[in-house]
């Protein structure tokens, strides 16, 4: 018991900032790690393609996803960040537009709980994603006899973070899209320190 009381005692007296400045500089380091590999993977795009998945009936996950929409144009343009925002949902034209012209699609996927009214609550959870479209793909060491040698399509995941919220659909829009913006810039910074 005593332990504990002096656990409690140490994060309450700790300063957040510091708590915060350990996360970054852990974040940081494990990224210098993985730098090789950003490189690789983000090499070469010519701009992003953004766009939501949402359920199209959620007027909140409009909102949240509009939010995002907005923030994502003011950020690439003051940071000359090639970008086209394709509607929610239309992924065909996301992929098409994604492959003429060597970018990258950043989605952003919304999912919620149904609210009864405005003041029930409601869960939501989000996810941002860099993922490229590959058409034939083949697994780097596969054998020429295995199944993994036979091309196929699908999405490589580059990158991804999520979101958690919840709260009244009236109040969760503001500070859940204020969470999200967050992750947009992470994920525009590690396009502009890696595609060049």
């Amino acid at each position: 018991m005593k332990n504990i009381c002096w656990l409690i005692l140490i994060f309450v007296t700790l300063p957040a900032s510091a708590i915060g400045e350990g996360l970054e500089k852990s974040y940081e380091k494990h990224n210098s790690k993985d730098m090789a590999g950003w490189k690789k993977d983000m090499a070469g795009w010519k701009g992003i393609v953004f766009i939501c998945s949402i359920d199209s009936s959620d007027k909140v996950l409009e909102k949240i996803c509009r939010r995002a929409e907005t923030d994502i144009e003011l950020l690439a343009a003051s940071n000359n960040v090639p970008l086209k925002v394709v509607d929610a949902n239309k992924f065909a034209h996301a992929v098409f537009f994604a492959s003429a012209n060597d970018f990258i699609i950043l989605e952003y996927e919304l999912m919620a709980t149904q609210s009864r009214g405005n003041y029930d609550a409601k869960a939501v959870h989000a996810r941002l994603t860099f993922e490229a479209f590959y058409l034939n793909a083949i697994e780097k060491d596969s054998k020429p006899t295995s199944t993994n040698n036979i091309p196929r399509s699908g999405y490589l995941e580059l990158w991804s973070r999520s979101v958690i919220g919840s709260g009244t659909p009236n109040g969760i829009v503001e500070p859940f899209s204020n969470g999200a913006e967050t992750h947009i810039k992470k994920a525009l910074i590690l396009y502009l320190k890696y595609s060049k």
